[in-house]
C-alpha cells in the first residue's frame, strides 16, 4: 500500500474517508483555479517548481541508486550488536505504587497504618493527593532516572513487596511500595537485529552519498557566486 501510516487511522472509519475525500476535492479545485490564473508562468511558481524538482531527482536517484543497492551482512549486524553493548540494553526498572500524603503527618499516620496490615492500594484511593489516587497509585513500570531521585533512592532500598517510611520529594511527601524490580539487560539480539540493520544501511548510504559528492567536485569544476552567498548566508560584521 503507498497509504501514509498517519492515515491508516483516519481511513478506518466512513467519516474519516469522507473527509480525505473532501480535502483532496478541495484541493483540485484550488489548484484548477490557480491554474486557470496562469499561476504556472508566475516566478514564484517556477521557482518552487524548480526547487521541487531538484529536490524530487536527487531523492529518486540516492533511493534507486544508492540505497537500494545497499546490503548488511548477518555477521555486520552481529559485530555491531556485539559491539556496542550500551546501545542495545534494556535499563533497570522498576514497578511501584506510591502514596502523596499533604503533610508528614499524614504520611507517618498512612504508613503506621500500613504497617499493622491496612491495604496498599485501598489507602491510595482514599488518602492519596496524587493524579494516580484512581488508580490505587499505581505507577506501573519505570526506568532508572524517570524519576526525581529521592523517589528512585527510595525504590533502590526496597524489595518487593516492602514498603518505604514517608519519603520526601519536591512533590511532597511519599509512601512507597516496590511490587516488581527487573535489573538492566541486554535485549536479545533477534530482538534488535532489524532496528541494527536500519542504522547500517544509513550511515552506508551517508558514506556513499559523500563518497559520490566528493569524487563529482574532483570532476567538476565549481564557481561560486559571491551574490548568491550573500544571499543565502547573509554575512553579519
Amino acid at each position: 500500500s503507498t497509504t501514509p501510516p498517519q492515515f491508516y487511522g483516519i481511513l478506518n472509519t466512513d467519516d474519516g474517508k469522507k473527509r480525505l475525500l473532501d480535502q483532496a476535492v478541495e484541493e483540485m479545485l484550488l489548484y484548477q483555479f490557480a491554474k486557470n490564473g496562469d499561476w504556472l508562468n508566475k516566478p514564484e511558481v517556477k521557482q518552487s517548481l524548480d526547487k521541487a524538482m531538484q529536490q524530487i531527482i536527487v531523492s529518486v536517484y540516492i533511493q534507486t541508486q544508492i540505497a537500494d543497492t545497499l546490503t548488511v551482512s548477518d555477521a555486520e549486524l552481529r559485530a555491531h550488536y556485539d559491539t556496542n553493548p550500551s546501545q542495545y540494553t534494556q535499563p533497570e526498572r522498576f514497578k511501584a505504587r506510591h502514596i502523596l500524603a499533604k503533610n508528614l503527618d499524614d504520611a507517618k499516620q498512612i504508613y503506621a497504618r500500613i504497617k499493622i496490615g491496612g491495604d496498599f492500594q485501598a489507602l491510595a484511593e482514599k488518602y492519596s493527593v496524587g493524579p494516580t489516587a484512581l488508580k490505587g497509585g499505581d505507577l506501573g513500570w519505570f526506568e532508572a532516572g524517570q524519576m526525581v531521585s529521592e523517589f528512585e533512592t527510595a525504590c533502590r532500598k526496597l524489595k518487593p513487596g516492602e514498603v518505604s517510611p514517608p519519603t520526601k520529594t519536591q512533590f511532597g511527601w511519599h509512601i512507597i511500595k516496590l511490587e516488581d524490580y527487573k535489573a538492566a539487560e541486554a535485549k536479545p539480539f533477534d530482538e534488535v537485529k532489524e532496528e541494527i540493520r536500519d542504522t547500517l544501511l544509513q550511515l552506508k548510504q551517508e558514506k556513499a552519498v559523500n563518497q559520490l559528492i566528493t569524487d563529482i567536485k574532483q570532476k567538476t569544476s565549481v564557481e561560486t557566486n559571491p551574490d548568491f552567498l550573500q544571499a543565502v548566508v547573509p554575512v553579519t560584521n
